[in-house]
């Protein structure tokens, strides 16, 4: 399996490599291929270069994707690369109901064989993703159906007359090209950037399109090193970073047949005025703390953009508006709880790396084909060490009412204290003793005895309010009776 960021080193090998592909894009075609050379710099070509976009928002039957069309980027992009200067008649843009199957595969193969020798090809397809950890596939939802990942890989290789591939994949699992690429038995260089890890599901919601819109237009905050330069490489990192805070995910990038990840894609149009600017915190707003990303400043405020899911709109904040971003940590090793990504369940599981706020997990029981990145929404400390779903808090103190079987009712109390394996002691209306085990994430069961009664009870938490049902035995004699408590906690 691909690493979620490829590292690059200096080796002899790709030196080599890149010397050739200078030479060849210098003599080769007089400078006229995808990417200029100028003393030691590789720079991209628009004009020697073709794209190929798919993105979906609707799909057959009524289907709408849930990051909408209100505030798509799409078109902007399209629209960024042809005043950068890619030929309009070298793009092909298949939105919604363009992109069925059929006509994705018909234009696809029409457009590549329409392709020459030196060209790059841009190809960016944004829509859903599947993946299936028994067999290892992926593929992208068309609007009316699914498209294998290996089927573009395929397509290029066959009638691609071009040399190099910049691929973006922007849905669930998308990580899946980078796993493919270094694995295609071709002369075809590939460099793959996703918007998530292949293992998980997403939620882009356009922020990734918002990224790749940022390298290619040339804008500050990508520019890491402040060499005034955007690289290739450097809007992987940038929007590794990026994805990570605003939508939980981990990008990955990967380069093969020594595709230069120097590649310069833009030149920064300007220089950061304050070095706020790009930094990722959490803002006030209605008196609650949200994710944002600063994006100018002014004499005592910042412009705050929000970026939780769902979220697109900016204010201005004052200084004590905003705070570092806090998110829980957790060690190597440490034993947690993982919120399924498509569910409310919570599963039981192991932390392998970290990386700034995310967690690379392995859940107990399952393969490393399940293997997930999550972010501070998906994880939180186990509350039992190995326990699966542990979700309830029984500890505190707890009041109420309580009626039996014999008609009887009235006040009730309770006070418990559970320790770090589950073992549960305290006093049950105010007088009997109780002890016991929590025996899964929402229930517990307690017993206790006086001098007349012996008492059995099962406690379940649900939505912070205990519901003790119980029986009670009489110590002399067999006239037992039944009873429930319900309880809610204490301020």
């Amino acid at each position: 399996m691909s690493p979620p960021i490829k590292a690059f080193r200096n080796c002899a090998f790709h030196c080599l490599v890149w010397v050739c592909a200078t030479a060849l894009a210098v003599c080769g075609f007089c400078g006229r291929t995808w990417a200029d050379i100028s003393g030691q710099e590789a720079r991209w070509n628009p004009k020697r270069t073709r794209v190929f976009v798919v993105s979906l928002t609707r799909f057959k039957g009524g289907g709408v994707a849930p990051w909408g069309s209100k505030d798509r980027l799409d078109g902007v992009f399209i629209d960024l690369l042809r005043s950068r200067g890619v030929p309009k008649d070298q793009i092909v843009f298949l939105p919604d109901e363009q992109a069925t199957t059929q006509n994705i595969k018909k234009e696809f193969g029409e457009f590549l064989s329409r392709s020459s020798s030196g060209e790059l090809l841009i190809f960016y397809f944004s829509s859903h993703g599947h993946y299936n950890a028994g067999t290892g596939s992926f593929a992208y939802a068309a609007y009316d159906g699914d498209l294998p990942f290996e089927w573009a890989f395929d397509s290029i290789e066959r009638s691609f007359k071009g040399s190099h591939v910049l691929m973006f994949a922007d849905c669930c699992y998308s990580g899946g090209i980078v796993e493919i690429a270094p694995k295609r038995h071709t002369s075809i260089a590939y460099a793959c950037l996703s918007s998530t890890y292949s293992h998980n599901v997403g939620f882009s919601g356009w922020r990734f399109f918002d990224c790749i819109i940022r390298g290619f237009g040339g804008s500050e905050v990508v520019d890491l090193n402040g060499n005034g330069r955007i690289e290739l490489d450097e809007l992987a990192r940038f929007t590794e970073k990026h994805m990570a805070f605003v939508a939980e995910g981990k990008p990955m990038f990967t380069t093969t047949n020594g595709f230069n990840p120097k590649l310069v894609l833009a030149d920064s149009i300007r220089t950061k005025k304050d070095p706020q600017i790009g930094r990722y915190v959490e803002a006030m707003y209605k008196g609650e703390w949200h994710k944002a990303e600063i994006t100018d400043v002014k004499p005592g405020y910042v412009k705050a953009h929000h970026t939780e899911k769902g979220s697109n709109y900016n204010d201005w904040v004052t200084l004590n508006q905003i705070r570092p971003f806090v998110y829980q940590h957790f060690d190597k090793g440490a034993r947690v709880e993982v919120k399924g990504a498509s569910s409310d369940r919570w599963y039981s599981a192991s932390v392998l790396e970290s990386w700034g706020s995310l967690y690379f997990c392995r859940f107990d029981g399952y393969s490393p084909a399940y293997d997930e990145w999550v972010g501070p929404s998906r994880i939180r400390k186990a509350a039992l060490p190995g326990a699966a779903g542990i979700s309830s808090n029984f500890s505190g103190k707890w009041v109420g009412w309580w009626q039996n079987s014999l008609k009887e009712k009235g006040t009730d109390s309770l006070v418990l204290d559970e320790d770090s394996n589950g073992n549960l002691a305290g006093t049950w209306s105010d007088s009997v003793k109780v002890k016991g085990k929590r025996i899964d994430a929402n229930t517990a069961q307690l017993s206790g005895q006086t001098a007349n009664r012996v008492y059995n009870l099962k406690a379940t938490v649900k939505q912070g309010t205990i519901t003790l049902k119980y029986t009670v035995k009489p110590t002399e004699g067999s006239n037992s009776y039944e009873g429930q408590s319900t309880l809610t906690p204490t301020r």
